[in-house]
């Protein structure tokens, strides 16, 4: 089973239940990323009940850093609603993947581009 893949399943099931409310759109995206990865529903399942502590991040390649970060911004607009909690843990998240906090506001404001960020302005 891919550790980096769970790793990040697991970080955004909890961005997803930052704000106490578990949308099903966040699910929905969460199973779509589990799916393309091949991670097994048996074990998203688990995490889904049970989430993991988040670990260490700052181990993961450039890209899987700025991957992690856009798909963290992908669940906070999958359900049309941006909550404070979910921004505040988001910019957590960014802290711990070696960017500045203020990276999260950024990249809702320029949602629209998301395909051309350079996040290297915003690592720290």
């Amino acid at each position: 089973m891919d550790i980096i893949t769970r790793q990040k399943l697991n970080l955004l099931i909890q961005l997803a239940k930052a704000d106490k409310h578990f949308a099903r759109e966040e699910k929905l995206l969460i199973k779509s990323i589990a799916s393309k990865h091949g991670f097994p529903e048996s074990e998203l399942n688990k995490l889904f009940n049970v989430p993991e502590t988040i670990e260490s991040l700052g181990a993961l390649s450039t890209d899987k850093k700025k991957e992690y970060l856009l798909d963290c911004m992908a669940l906070i607009m999958a359900d049309g609603k941006i909550e404070p909690r979910e921004v505040t843990f988001a910019q957590n998240i960014a802290l711990k993947l070696g960017f500045h906090k203020d990276v999260v506001n950024y990249l809702l404001d320029n949602w629209d581009k998301a395909d051309q960020f350079d996040l290297t302005p915003w690592k720290v």
